[in-house]
């Protein structure tokens, strides 16, 4: 009973904190302004006790069409950021929630934004109920289909592919970015139909920087070995069809340089490695694409995918 009583006593004791941490939160409303930068997010978790759940909840029921829509999106990046900075469940969870409810804004720009801003999250920081409010901006919030569907596919749970089968393609006109994204993100769910589709898209059209800079990363995102044994294909030819890095040059090279760049950081044990600038990490291209090649030789298709890496714009 004493212990129970010790419990109890610091369960009430946390509940005050966060409700006050809340309530010191609540006054920076007051002249509908909001944090639009990580100097003034530290301002705000000063003054609410440095419980950062207890701002993002604040901020959360405080949402306003009033608040400047300008201000609101300098605070979404600054949400973005805490999803690789915080390591904090709580407060990825709490972002999430709040990054949803932007979601749903009247301005198309901030609700982009933040549904985009959702896509650095991992998908295990998203419950049922998160889970529910993106099949409800799939099949009811046209604004941001797009980005609602490729979310869905990051995510990866499956029942996300009823919800996108309830709209598309039939309820209504799909523009072409909307209808890849669908099929894309179906494809990373695991429809097969889907998957066929994407890969005879891209495997029909010639080979040239677009593809490669606009595609390949939509293979990435699939992450299935179909959409990587196509990669692979071409990473093994000697075809000069893709740009040089080198301004100054308008000689082609062959395009399994940049291939290797999207390989790298989503294939388990890839042998070359990518810099934090997203360029490959090697001295000699040539030698480490030799290396490359050889190692998809010895391993056949006995590659491991890393299938948290999403690369979406």
């Amino acid at each position: 009973m004493k212990y129970l009583s010790v419990v109890l006593v610091v369960l009430l004791s946390f509940g005050f904190l966060n409700a006050q941490a809340q309530s010191d939160c609540l006054k920076g409303f007051k002249a509908n302004r909001v944090f639009t930068n990580e100097e003034e997010f530290k301002g705000w978790l000063s003054e609410s006790r440095n419980d950062t759940v207890a701002v993002l909840e604040c901020l959360k029921a405080s949402v306003s069409d009033s608040i400047v829509v300008d201000d609101f999106t300098g605070c979404v990046w600054v949400l973005k950021g805490l999803s690789i900075k915080q390591s904090s469940v709580k407060v990825k969870k709490a972002a999430i929630k709040l990054l949803l409810t932007l979601g749903r804004s009247k301005s198309s720009s901030l609700s982009t934004l933040s549904i985009n801003s959702l896509k650095g999250y991992p998908p295990k920081c998203f419950d049922g109920s998160d889970l529910d409010s993106i099949s409800s901006l799939i099949t009811k919030n046209r604004a941001v289909y797009k980005e609602s569907v490729e979310l869905a596919g990051a995510i990866g749970d499956p029942r996300f592919i009823s919800v996108i089968n309830q709209v598309f393609p039939n309820s209504r006109d799909f523009s072409k970015p909307e209808r890849w994204a669908s099929y894309k993100a179906l494809a990373r769910l695991g429809d097969k139909d889907a998957l066929d589709y994407c890969i005879r898209r891209v495997s029909s059209l010639p080979l040239n920087d677009q593809v490669v800079d606009v595609l390949y990363p939509d293979l990435i995102y699939i992450g299935k070995k179909e959409a990587f044994d196509l990669m692979i294909k071409v990473l093994n030819s000697d075809e000069m069809r893709c740009s040089s890095s080198n301004p100054n040059s308008d000689d082609k090279i062959v395009c399994g340089y940049r291939i290797m760049e999207l390989l790298a950081p989503a294939i388990k044990d890839f042998p070359a490695k990518v810099l934090p600038s997203g360029d490959l990490d090697s001295k000699d291209y040539k030698k480490t694409l030799q290396d490359v090649r050889a190692w998809f030789s010895e391993r056949g298709d006995k590659y491991e995918i890393v299938n948290n890496v999403y690369p979406l714009k």
